[in-house]
């Protein structure tokens, strides 16, 4: 068994000898197969591991073979490739184009085969896959190679191997559904996957899988804040693969980390004390993080405090942004090509509340009159998705150091920047605030219930907030 670099520029070959005795029947030499991935270091390390577990599956069914009586071999060796099935069926639903030199052909009694056999009277028009017969058609020769890979299952002895998209597709449908929203963070989630549970069908995929995953992730030491990183954007890619229907339900729904080690930093889903909210302000007026980012970060700091809005929303306001609508000082919250929401009930008005709005709308003001663009001039602006980077590695720091951690020597792993968002609707609650202005206040979508009527104006909203206090 061996495994080389692709032709293509990417990905890898894997290759394994066919016994002498077996040759006549596979009709080559070789078992080949394409791996995906980049042509470095790291990507031919994860190839390897793919290429050995393909080696054992190989040599387990080669065993296989020769016990089986010569009436069924031929139908054992035609459901031999898995992989090219796949791909076969990815065509068929018009998710992936074919690749002349990676998947399956047409002979010229139009049968299905793998590559790299050789038939005489073929050319480059009989690599031209559009002159397949109806999709119907195709489709029934796929169900037939796909009985035989059950065959093969039931031979073996193990779950049948379900043909269809795999977390790749996913990825790809993420993309479409989200897009400009999507980020190289679910991307590496998913390569990561694959390194770790291998390239499944995601309708193979269980809470087995999901939990391997995570242990994998814990085992390698990542950052806690990685982890839950990638344990998010699983969740979110199976969601969207559930809502288009290619599985009947989220593997990753109820399955989380393990508990949080001390000296951890979590992510945020635990609120402030109001004693610790009131600390954290009075030590902000120091401030945080390099002397060029101090007086930004102190008053969005503010602005999460007594808005219950999310980092990246604020981080990534406008200075016109900031304006009056029925007589309300407002944030604008709203998908721009630079500015990103996390979905559609998040696009909002804020109102200010009476504690910063002064503040703000001195700030915004004088960002217009000199030309400025950002009401945060000092964060990083170059991706919709991450104006609160800066802002977020300032105030939560590692577990140790830090302004939240080292400054205020808050260790709660559970406690971070956007627990400020949950404080802010603790004390809405405790205000007596109707839950409908709540949602509407923090952009969480609203039951059957709320979506009746007009809902509370901004007047209402403003005088709501007005009433909040959450530092007490």
């Amino acid at each position: 068994m061996y495994i080389k670099e692709h032709s293509s520029g990417t990905g890898f070959m894997y290759q394994k000898k066919v016994p002498r005795a077996f040759r006549p029947l596979f009709k080559k030499a070789h078992i080949s197969s394409y791996i995906p991935g980049p042509q470095t270091r790291a990507g031919k390390l994860a190839a390897a591991r793919i290429a050995l577990d393909r080696a054992a599956a190989d040599a387990a069914k080669l065993a296989i073979l020769q016990t089986l009586p010569e009436s069924e071999r031929e139908a054992f060796v035609a459901g031999w490739d898995a992989d090219g099935v796949r791909k076969m069926v990815a065509y068929l639903e018009g998710e992936q184009e074919m690749d002349v030199d990676e998947n399956w052909l047409l002979t010229p009694a139009d049968e299905l085969v793998t590559p790299g056999t050789y038939y005489p009277g073929w050319t480059r028009e009989r690599f031209d896959l559009t002159r397949l017969e109806t999709l119907q058609t195709q489709r029934a020769r796929v169900a037939e190679l796909a009985e035989r890979r059950e065959l093969l299952a039931r031979m073996e002895g193990r779950k049948p191997r379900q043909l269809g998209n795999t977390m790749a597709d996913v990825f790809d449908l993420w993309k479409k559904r989200k897009s400009p929203k999507f980020t190289d963070g679910h991307k590496r989630t998913v390569e990561r996957f694959i390194a770790i549970c291998g390239d499944l069908s995601v309708k193979d995929i269980d809470r087995k899988n999901i939990r391997s995953f995570y242990d994998a992730n814990e085992r390698e030491q990542l950052g806690r804040a990685t982890q839950v990183k990638h344990r998010d954007h699983l969740k979110a890619l199976l969601s969207v693969a559930a809502r288009e229907g290619w599985i009947d339900n989220n593997p990753a729904g109820n399955v989380d980390l393990n508990a949080a080690k001390p000296g951890s930093t979590g992510d945020g889903k635990k609120p402030f004390e109001p004693a610790q909210l009131a600390m954290i302000l009075e030590r902000a007026q120091a401030g945080f993080g390099p002397a060029e980012r101090h007086a930004d970060n102190i008053l969005a700091l503010k602005v999460l405090v007594y808005s219950g809005c999310r980092a990246n929303e604020v981080a990534g306001l406008k200075c016109s942004d900031v304006m009056v609508v029925d007589g309300v000082d407002v944030l604008r919250l709203r998908e721009t090509a630079d500015q990103s929401l996390k979905n559609k009930p998040s696009a909002r008005l804020v109102p200010l509340h009476h504690t910063i709005r002064a503040d703000v709308v001195s700030r915004a003001a004088a960002g217009l009159a000199s030309g400025q663009t950002w009401l945060f001039p000092s964060f990083s602006h170059r991706e919709a998705s991450k104006h609160s980077r800066l802002m977020r590695s300032d105030f939560n720091g590692t577990s140790t150091k830090g302004f939240l951690r080292g400054v205020c020597g808050i260790k709660d792993p559970a406690l971070s920047l956007h627990s400020t968002r949950h404080s802010l609707i603790d004390a809405c609650r405790r205000s007596g605030m109707p839950e409908d202005i709540q949602r509407r206040l923090v952009g969480h979508s609203l039951d059957v219930h709320g979506k009746y009527g007009r809902g509370a104006g901004l007047q209402a909203m403003a005088a709501a907030l007005g009433a909040v206090d959450p530092l007490r």
